[in-house]
């Protein structure tokens, strides 16, 4: 992220605080991974605030690419960070995409209806759906898709598969929603492929 040149204010450099050796440097406002550290006493570029970090920079902001987010803790500031480049709070949502809930990766389940869980961090829009894709582990082809329209972030959807018994079968939820010509979209990556055995029949 840059400061734009029509910006009115541009952030001065500030300083790790004099009581921390390294600060750690991450990929996002809430996100875990750290990409870099620097020592104590760095000059960095503040670019932008988000949460409870600053996202930083080596150089000015519209001279380079910012280094990561440092927690506004260990930035030295005296002064007011200028509103325009203040990202409002808001709920993490570190992981976009669908997450699986049942079955579970590895079962193995009954030659009959089978039931499929998942969450998302949001409710669908009118114009969005979810596509539960079903296919066999050898072949890797899609089984036909089930398009799912519900309300809430939970998902159930309970299935008469007549998959046949001993066989290895995978599946995922993939997000779509629909522009202004009625074509389907992916809205985020697809949730995990998890996989489950179908009993043979005795």
């Amino acid at each position: 992220m840059r400061i734009s040149k029509t910006r009115p204010q541009r952030p001065p450099r500030q300083q790790c605080r004099s009581q921390c050796w390294w600060v750690g440097v991450y990929d996002s406002p809430v996100g875990d991974e750290l990409v870099a550290t620097i020592p104590k006493g760095r000059e960095v570029y503040l670019c932008a605030q988000a949460e409870n970090r600053y996202l930083i920079a080596l150089a000015p902001c519209q001279e380079t690419k910012p280094l990561g987010w440092a927690d506004t803790t260990n930035i030295e500031f005296a002064g007011e960070f200028p509103e325009a480049l203040i990202t409002p709070s808001a709920t993490p949502t570190p992981a976009l995409q669908p997450i699986l809930l049942a079955p579970p990766d590895g079962a193995t389940l009954p030659p009959r209806e089978i039931t499929f869980e998942w969450t998302w961090y949001k409710e669908l829009a009118e114009n969005e759906i979810h596509s539960l894709r079903i296919w066999p582990r050898e072949s890797g082809a899609y089984a036909p898709c089930v398009h799912v329209q519900a309300t809430g972030s939970r998902y159930v959807v309970s299935w008469n598969t007549n998959l046949c018994p001993g066989t290895d079968f995978c599946w995922q939820v993939q997000p779509l929603g629909s522009n202004e010509r009625g074509a389907w979209t992916e809205l985020t990556a697809p949730s995990e492929t998890w996989c489950f055995a179908i009993e043979t029949e005795p």
